[in-house]
């Protein structure tokens, strides 16, 4: 028979001659795509639509055959046929939750070792003797997982010819909680059990390498009989951001052939480009979107769309939802400070401070730490070593250290809120260890790229939580000074990244492994702190900011002013302290210490605050008992009523009032300031010292 093609217009008008078919079409092909099928010509039409029916039901009735390594059932490791491993393999508790997979089974299996070569054997039984089957594998998320291993796919058997003699797809970014593909295979005449063997090509591999392991855990043939599966390859990744309010849709992988690009959310059409399309990244026009909807794209060529990916990419919320932080701290006995010297990154042993404990196995998100609700103030973070849990997720050690310092490692910065997937648009400043500044992001210019931490994609630990997996890019991807928003000063870091989901293991290594200020000591003695602000939904600013306030040298006897001008939505509120305790009186945005000693040397802070938020800034005072004295002859003369005071050289002249008791006289400088003779002074009933200073 031939194949005949009937367009939507056509097929609508010939079946509304027999009965209404609007719930038909759409059973059909909800996408309004071409629908081919065969016929005679001179087959009735009751035919037609009987076969339709038939095609349909068939393509509903089929269901994928899934193998998993390990079930939940005794013995623990799944038994042959269908699996069975040919080296040396471990149970693990990592797994995925990819569709079909059985949530109750207790994990999967993996191996890193060099010297039993990964080797499993996998015999489904499938449906269709003959039958052509797409074969995928998916995998739980971890670091810990080579990101570039190969395997090699065979057929020990010969029972079946296979599409493709190596795969990709058990590499770190693929299948993550998902489907990923391996090939296809095409059952030899009557087979329904092929044998199918995955066996360790090439890749990193081994105890020695930081991400080492090879994971098996599911196994899925699925019929090929869809027509999607003859045209172009599957579009499975979406490039961030997704954002509710959005209308457009970023679509890598796309083949420069490609006639059209269809974007879904929840599989219902939202934006087709029929034109312009370029090869890999294209951007489509949709209506909006909404939080929560699962986003798809596809690409057609010749007529065929092909197929959807599993799932979809969840539309989230819009900058920022809350966010879990806490800290991770590299252990190395050998520190010794100061703080802020670079640690490096030699030790293996990596403890998280302030959480509880991983979601759900080796490199998920850890559970804990502190929970920050968007607001339009700073907030801090503060974690102490043997006040706050922590927990070793990486190396070997106990909690708390007991070693005089560490090394930050990097910020946790962890999913929350499990309906939101982002994008996250967060600002870091004033990094402290104790009372000590570690950075305060001031000296980079404005746009400097991961300064201190390096941007969301760089760790491998946790890149394959955010969007867009492969061949996607991951986007946002920001770590840049910015001067928008600091909490003190001119300057803060700026972090923007979305997950690809919002499962409960997902979460951002922020690493300190970039320019200026990289993997800074800490002493486990003292706090760990830093400020953090997370702006609510449609708020670009934060509702508060005071400058630094500078360092002052002065000499004994000498008068010191401190002053802040805060920026934002006041009144504001001050109190000034000096060595962190408050003074009493000093309530205005100004603080002035007259008649210096050496006990008013040191720290002199000052907290702002309004409605929303409070921030706080210092500056330290140094006040000299050595100041050289360079006698200075001052001539006094009368003239008019007037004293006129007259001396050699350039000094700053100072007065102070008559005091009684013996009291030392308090001198200020004399407006201007006066550096030079003559001055001129009204005679007056009262006495007045002058002074010259240098």
């Amino acid at each position: 028979m031939p194949i005949t093609k009937i367009q939507h217009t056509n097929f609508a008008a010939l079946v509304n001659h027999f009965q209404p078919t609007n719930k038909l079409m759409k059973a059909i092909h909800p996408n309004n795509s071409q629908i081919m099928f065969a016929f005679g010509a001179r087959t009735k039409l009751f035919l037609i639509l009987g076969m339709l029916a038939g095609m349909i039901s068939t393509a509903m009735a089929t269901d994928p055959f899934i193998v998993a390594s390990r079930t939940n059932s005794t013995p623990d490791l799944t038994p042959n046929p269908p699996y069975l491993e040919l080296a040396v393999f471990s149970s693990s508790s990592l797994k995925s939750s990819a569709a079909g997979m059985n949530g109750a089974r207790p994990g999967s299996r993996f191996t890193s070792s060099q010297s039993s070569i990964p080797d499993v054997l996998i015999t489904p039984t499938l449906d269709v003797p003959g039958g052509t089957y797409l074969v995928e594998v998916t995998h739980g998320s971890a670091g810990s997982i080579s990101p570039d291993v190969i395997m090699s796919i065979s057929s020990p058997d010969g029972s079946c010819d296979i599409s493709a003699s190596t795969t990709t797809a058990f590499q770190q970014t693929k299948g993550v909680n998902g489907w990923a593909m391996a090939c296809y295979i095409t059952n030899h005449t009557g087979v329904t059990t092929p044998q199918l063997e995955f066996t360790y090509s090439s890749g990193m591999l081994g105890p020695t390498q930081a991400s080492n392991r090879i994971y098996m855990d599911g196994f899925k043939f699925t019929l090929a009989s869809n027509p999607c599966l003859g045209g172009l390859t599957n579009l499975n990744a979406i490039d961030g951001p997704l954002a509710a309010g959005q209308t457009f849709v970023k679509v890598p992988g796309v083949d420069p052939t490609a006639t059209n690009v269809s974007v879904y959310a929840n599989n219902v059409l939202i934006g087709s480009l029929t034109s312009g399309i370029v090869s890999n990244l294209n951007t489509v026009t949709t209506t909006t979107l909404v939080k929560g909807a699962l986003i798809t794209a596809t690409q057609w060529k010749g007529g065929i769309e092909s197929c959807h990916s599993v799932g979809g990419f969840p539309v989230g919320g819009g900058t920022s939802p809350r966010v879990r932080v806490s800290v991770s701290l590299r252990q190395d006995n050998t520190l010794t400070g100061p703080i802020g010297a670079d640690g490096g990154t030699a030790s293996p042993n990596i403890f998280m401070l302030g959480a509880t404990g991983p979601a759900s196995g080796f490199g998920t998100a850890p559970l804990g730490g502190r929970v920050i609700n968007p607001a339009v103030g700073w907030q801090t973070v503060s974690f102490t070593n043997g006040v706050d849990s922590a927990y070793f997720w990486a190396g070997a050690g106990i909690v708390p250290v007991s070693d005089a310092f560490a090394t930050l490692e990097s910020l946790a910065l962890c999913i929350d809120d499990l309906t939101d997937s982002g994008p996250f648009n967060v600002y870091i400043d004033n990094i402290m260890n104790g009372s000590t500044v570690i950075e305060n992001f001031e000296s980079p210019t404005n746009g400097t790229v991961a300064y201190m931490f390096s941007q969301p994609s760089l760790s491998s630990t946790t890149s394959p939580y955010l969007l867009s997996p492969a061949p996607g890019v991951i986007s946002p991807n920001i770590s840049v000074i910015t001067t928008n928003n600091a909490d003190t000063g001119s300057n803060c870091m700026q972090v923007s990244w979305q997950f690809k989901d919002t499962g409960s293991s997902d979460w951002l290594r922020l690493a300190s492994l970039g320019s200026g200020r990289a993997n800074p000591e800490v002493d486990l003695t003292q706090p760990i702190s830093f400020r953090i602000l997370v702006l609510p939904v449609g708020t670009n600013n934060s509702d508060l900011n005071i400058p630094l306030m500078p360092d002052q040298t002065k000499n004994v006897g000498d008068s010191v002013t401190f002053s802040i001008v805060p920026k934002g939505t006041g009144p504001f509120g001050y109190q000034w302290a000096f060595n962190g305790t408050s003074i009493n009186t000093a309530t205005l945005s100004s603080y002035t210490k007259p008649g210096l000693t050496t006990n008013d040397a040191g720290v002199y802070s000052v907290t702002v605050n309004n409605a929303d938020s409070s921030t706080s800034t210092s500056a330290n005072l140094t006040v000299n008992t050595n100041a050289t004295i360079i006698p200075v002859a001052i001539s006094i003369t009368y003239s008019s009523g007037n004293v006129i005071l007259n001396w050699p050289g350039s000094h700053t002249l100072q007065s102070a009032p008559f005091l009684v008791n013996g009291a030392n006289p308090q001198f200020t400088d004399l407006p201007g300031p006066v550096l030079t003779g003559p001055y001129t002074n009204p005679v007056s009933g009262g006495t007045t010292y002058f002074r010259l200073k240098n």
